[in-house]
């Protein structure tokens, strides 16, 4: 029995060893196979390269790069494409470096590890994927199309505002950026392993606001914590002087910014020009005259005042927010009596309309601005009993800054431009209010020439500095001027008292002047303007011209006879005289131009040597 089992382990010994051997001389006849060759079941980027040599695996290589570089692929982003092309990001495989990698799988040096790499190979496959490159310039130049098809947007911090009378929140917004460097992996990745025509989305970065929404909620409480009640604006010292300021008051003049410090705190402030508008009725107020419907006159009483200390009185405002105590402190510095009190405009005596004149124009000319500029200054203006009023002293130089434009002029009888031309328009129809509301005229010049647009005579030119026009509230009583304009008419209203007496004119086609409610005592105008005499002939104008010979002449135009008027006016209050005025007033019209050859009159302009 035991030398039975010792022969049965004795045939299996001989059996093994002999597997051993034939199965080690298959594995070294076998493997000696591939000893220039990828071993048996290897595969790269799915393509089966098992025993190829490696002229034959560059060969399979280059087919699989042809197949990577026709391939297409897109970025899309807010619904439009970007197309990208392998051959744009210089993709390849380095064939060289793949081979070792492959080669070095089944080729150990180590026999028992190459053994077990053999017999697995029967059964195992192994898959190797490829390793692409991109080419680094290439795709530093795409990245900056990238980028410019992806623009950044810059997060949004929010705001807080005022609307009406509630603190308004417009809530931040992150902005965003391309992700570059994941974008170039992506585009990569999606090349080698992606069907050809794959659109991939653009990957963004978030770029998160400085400002919270919590951080505008904080600031909205403390915003509305001013503006959400009434304040009552007080003094201690005037108790009977208080001003409710309402929440639409405060809301008016309260503006938001925020810290340049710290970008998430509110900063709230006054705007002191409106806080100076809301304290109106704390100011003294000079006393005026209104004028009703029936162009009489009523005294718009004076009003004594504060003056008070603005930025501290803000500053005072400010304090209140987020208490309930809701009484502010007027910073007041003085206490102020108007200059000009009820008393003083009750004793003027100004009562109704005494006299007024329109005049017309052609609208929407830079000499009307300047009619409408010069009315401005001199509109609500009053003279006490016995004042002088110069208007080139009151109104000032005309410059462009102070709003004055180029316009039509009459400069040394010509039509030329100058800032503030076309204001004889406005110091006519002035001179027309003075002259029937009888009043005395000092100094006035009427234009050199006649325009259709004036009354013959009775009109007057003013130019800075040389022709003024001055005159005198020769009356008991004070003057009140008003004046009033449209498109294409300039009136000029004195206000002030002559027994009711009114004179209402006009030049529209001719003078037309209406008297009502003349009294017994009313001071009384009696005009006249006498016929055209002393005609003359035009002057003669010469004008060079050098294609002329010498000694001759050309008559351009043929000027129009120069005449005279004399204007009369007397002044009378009951049966008393108390003014007879007189001016004669001499017009010139065109020209008769002459053009000559300059050798053979006096032209400043010309240069006589070569004569």
């Amino acid at each position: 029995m035991t030398q039975r089992l010792t022969n049965i382990i004795q045939y299996i010994a001989i059996v093994v060893i002999g597997l051993f051997f034939c199965t080690l001389i298959v594995f070294l006849v076998d493997d000696s196979r591939f000893d220039d060759q990828i071993y048996r079941n290897v595969a790269v980027a799915g393509t089966d390269v098992s025993s190829m040599t490696k002229e034959e695996f560059f060969v399979a290589i280059e087919k699989l790069q042809e197949n990577i570089q026709d391939k297409r692929i897109f970025i899309e982003y807010n619904r439009e494409l970007i197309e990208v092309r392998s051959l744009d990001v210089g993709l390849h495989i380095n064939p060289e470096e793949l081979w070792n990698e492959l080669y070095e799988y089944g080729h150990s040096k180590k026999l028992i590890n190459q053994f077990f790499v053999w017999f697995d190979s029967f059964s195992y496959h192994h898959t190797v994927e490829a390793q692409f490159f991109a080419d680094n310039e290439k795709i530093t130049e795409q990245a900056q199309q990238w980028e410019a098809f992806v623009p950044s947007t810059d997060p949004y911090n929010g705001n807080l505002s005022i609307v009406g009378v509630n603190a308004v929140i417009d809530e931040p917004q992150s902005g965003s950026q391309l992700d570059t460097q994941q974008l170039i992996e992506q585009i990569i990745n999606t090349l080698i392993s992606r069907e050809n025509g794959t659109i991939i989305s653009a990957p963004l970065v978030l770029r998160e606001p400085e400002r919270s929404l919590q951080d505008l909620i904080n600031a909205q409480y403390k915003v509305e914590s001013l503006i959400g009640l009434p304040i009552t604006l007080y003094n201690s010292e005037y108790e009977d002087r208080r001003l409710v300021l309402g929440i639409k008051d405060i809301s008016e003049m309260t503006y938001i910014t925020f810290s340049e410090d710290d970008i998430t705190q509110v900063v709230i402030s006054l705007d002191d020009e409106i806080l100076v508008k809301k304290l109106e009725p704390l100011y003294p107020l000079k006393a005026g005259f209104t004028i009703g419907e029936d162009e009489q006159v009523t005294v718009r009483p004076s009003q004594n005042g504060f003056d008070i200390d603005i930025s501290e009185t803000a500053r005072n405002i400010l304090k209140v927010i987020e208490k309930q105590n809701r009484n502010v402190v007027i910073e007041v510095d003085t206490f102020v009596v108007p200059s000009f009190t009820t008393k003083d405009a009750e004793a003027l005596n100004i009562s109704h309309l005494v006299s007024r004149f329109t005049t017309y124009h052609s609208c929407c000319q830079d000499r009307v601005d300047n009619i409408h500029l010069v009315a401005d200054i001199l509109d609500e203006k009053y003279l006490m009993p016995g004042e002088v009023m110069d208007i080139n002293d009151f109104i000032g130089e005309r410059t462009e800054e102070r709003g004055f434009k180029n316009a039509g002029t009459i400069i040394e009888g010509r039509l030329d431009e100058s800032v503030g031309g076309g204001i004889s328009q406005f110091i006519t129809t002035f001179h027309n209010a003075v002259y029937w509301g009888g009043y005395q005229v000092i100094a006035h010049k009427p234009h050199s020439i006649y325009f259709s647009r004036y009354p013959v005579g009775i009109e007057a030119t003013i130019n800075w500095p040389y022709i003024d026009y001055i005159f005198k509230n020769d009356t008991k009583n004070g003057l009140y001027i008003d004046t009033s304009y449209d498109e294409e008419s300039i009136t000029v209203s004195f206000y002030g008292s002559n027994d009711n007496r009114q004179v209402i004119g006009d030049h529209k086609g001719g003078t037309n002047i209406a008297v009502t409610n003349a009294g017994e005592n009313s001071r009384i105008v009696i005009s006249n303007v006498s016929e055209k005499y002393n005609y003359r002939e035009p002057l003669i104008e010469y004008r060079a011209d050098t294609t002329l010979e010498r000694g001759t002449q050309v008559l351009e135009q043929m000027g129009d006879p120069r005449w005279s008027v004399l204007v009369n006016r007397t002044v009378r209050q009951a049966q008393e005289v108390l003014r007879y005025d007189t001016w004669p007033v001499h017009y010139r019209q065109d020209n008769t131009i002459i053009r000559k050859h300059p050798c053979d009159f006096y032209d400043k302009e010309f240069d006589y040597s070569r004569c």
